[in-house]
């Protein structure tokens, strides 16, 4: 499904209104030999009102975060802290997965790099259907190129499984104000891997090590050969998985974390770990 896009929090409440909607309804199962159902005591099921489909069958302690109340309660935290923001809100073709990116669009949220800086937002994530549990994550898009990166330290500073009652409006209020005080740890980190060089041997070493998927590690060692001979930055690494992180063709979302996942590890430690581990 295509994203649907906002530049400012009340767009993103007004989109919030049509946000796919979960409910729970009972679960029944057949015994062998007979034609009647009966109910299940242990086990829910999830159903998609909006796209009429079974999202999941869930235990009985599973508690249904909608869509709607994670976009708005998350509006109304940019607003308190008064922030200008853009970005799209992704739902997979059921409407089970929702996936909202936002950058922050004020210039003294930018974080400093060796071109135009990044962009620094968050990444929001849930699921009606058990492949996510409710998370919130450091994001940012590199100006220049616009890649698409986790960045570290916050992977996922906010995380909740679906169990029970869940204060999603304490949790967005706390997510966002974490991640606008930490940006200058973020910033140190960039400028220190902007400063270390490495060679293409010890690079090629490095990826062969990192990436275990076949796929992934050649398309990205065939990448690394443009920089054969040369002497390089490990930031300069770090934004060629990213690019290919997020404008690889035909990547799966798992893929697209994977990846980036992959990228915040090269990111955060030292070489001489990412060759031995």
């Amino acid at each position: 499904m295509k994203p649907e896009l906002f530049n400012t929090t009340s767009e993103l409440k007004t989109l919030a209104m049509s946000a796919p909607e979960a409910v729970q309804v009972e679960v029944a199962h057949t015994q062998p030999g007979y034609d009647s159902t009966v109910p299940t005591d242990n086990y829910i099921g999830v159903w998609n009102k909006t796209t009429s489909h079974l999202s999941c069958v869930a235990s009985r302690r599973y508690g249904i975060v909608q869509h709607r109340d994670v976009l708005e309660a998350f509006a109304d935290t940019l607003q308190e802290v008064g922030l200008n923001i853009r970005g799209g809100i992704h739902y997979d073709e059921k409407g089970d997965e929702m996936r909202v990116q936002v950058f922050f669009q004020d210039e003294e949220k930018l974080i400093k790099d060796d071109a135009k800086g990044i962009q620094l937002g968050v990444r929001l994530i849930n699921s009606y259907n058990l492949t996510n549990s409710l998370r919130g994550e450091m994001w940012g898009l590199r100006l220049v190129c616009s890649n698409g990166m986790k960045l570290p330290g916050f992977e996922a500073v906010y995380r909740r499984n679906h169990m029970g009652v869940i204060d999603v409006k304490k949790g967005m209020t706390d997510f966002v104000k974490t991640i606008i005080e930490r940006r200058p740890v973020i910033e140190k980190l960039v400028m220190k891997n902007i400063e270390e060089t490495l060679e293409y041997e010890l690079s090629v070493k490095v990826f062969q090590k990192l990436f275990e998927v076949k796929k992934h590690r050649k398309i990205l060692l065939n990448k690394l050969e443009a920089y054969k001979g040369k002497r390089f930055t490990k930031w300069e690494l770090y934004n060629m998985v990213t690019n290919y992180a997020t404008h690889g063709q035909g990547l799966r979302i798992s893929a697209i974390d994977w990846l980036q996942d992959k990228a915040r590890k090269l990111l955060t430690q030292p070489i001489e770990v990412l060759i031995h581990e």
